[in-house]
């Protein structure tokens, strides 16, 4: 089963890498994020979770394997027109949220990455790096002008700020803009309230390059890229230069932060994900993130690692696992 959004290419590439390493011998159901879904049947303590597809009745045990790339499972929540009302249609997404957490918690044993994957804070993510002895830049999170002063002066007057969770902002019911990377400066701390709403702040590392590096069982798959050579991405590369963009070359982390890497996601309980690094000036490496379910073309395609066919590798296997045990 493959839960994804339609667009999604990635998505499309490793199905076409299942089929193909199959010889189309594995039965792939794909629910998107636009297709509407009912559910017949949910009960406890059985385990025999149905859901309508394509007015089809599923079985989600009946699922060797799930890859999750994108979306939730878009359960119907149609309610009366004499009932319809903001507040209302709030209650029932949030009522559908808890049955997706509970279906994707129950069945994360056999899945590669997970809806709940999402909503891992990226703050534990720092933090639990620092207790691993992974290099990050020191952060700060206040609400408060004359803290943040402080910091900034204690960052010699170099400091960023960016969301503390995720950066895409619904703009319109059809437009999403992303938050961003920013650079703080003196006269935009001035023009700040005495108050204002938590922010997350992070020294400004003075950096040689940008590194991402895909995971995938144990295994990295990394690539340096040159962020420095544009004004647009010199901040952050996710802003993306699309007239001139970044040279990206495969690249080797050190071993033994490899060795910290993969530990850092199993404590996260991740099978996969893209993390991100800093290379500084001063030699240093400095984590920044982890995407669970991030696009990693950026890696695969200039460095030639051809990892959605090594992800497929990975379904398959598990695939043939399950049906052998």
């Amino acid at each position: 089963m493959v839960i994804s959004d339609v667009n999604d290419l990635v998505t499309q590439q490793v199905v076409a890498w299942i089929n193909q390493l199959s010889g189309q011998g594995i039965n792939i159901t794909r629910v998107n994020l636009s297709d509407a879904l009912s559910i017949p049947n949910i009960s406890l303590p059985a385990k025999n979770d149905c859901i309508i597809v394509d007015h089809k009745n599923i079985s989600l045990a009946s699922f060797d394997y799930i890859l999750y790339r994108r979306g939730w499972l878009n359960f119907n929540r149609q309610i009366p027109q004499q009932d319809a009302s903001r507040l209302f249609d709030f209650f029932l997404a949030s009522e559908t949220g808890f049955i997706n957490a509970y279906i994707f918690e129950s069945y994360k044993d056999k899945m590669l990455s997970n809806y709940l994957d999402e909503r891992i804070s990226k703050l534990t993510m720092l933090e639990l790096a620092a207790k691993l002895s992974i290099d990050i830049p020191r952060t700060l999170i206040t609400g408060l002008k004359g803290v943040l002063t402080t910091f900034f002066l204690d960052c010699q007057k170099k400091i960023i700020t960016k969301a503390i969770q995720n950066g895409g902002i619904q703009l319109t019911s059809n437009i999403t803009g992303g938050a961003g990377t920013f650079k703080v400066t003196k006269p935009v701390i001035d023009k700040l309230p005495e108050t204002f709403a938590p922010s997350l702040f992070q020294e400004q590392i003075e950096k040689l390059y940008e590194i991402r590096t895909f995971y995938l069982a144990g295994k990295c798959y990394s690539a340096a890229i040159f962020s420095q050579s544009s004004h647009k991405t010199k901040i952050d590369f996710r802003n993306y230069d699309w007239e001139s963009p970044n040279r990206t070359v495969p690249y080797k982390l050190p071993p033994i932060l490899e060795c910290k890497l993969s530990n850092l996601f199993e404590r996260l309980n991740l099978r996969t994900g893209s993390a991100d690094f800093i290379k500084g000036k001063n030699g240093k490496y400095y984590f920044l993130e982890i995407n669970p379910v991030g696009q990693f073309s950026q890696v695969s395609k200039p460095c030639n690692y051809q990892l959605e066919k090594r992800m497929a590798v990975y379904i398959t296997d598990k695939v043939y696992e399950d049906q052998t045990n």
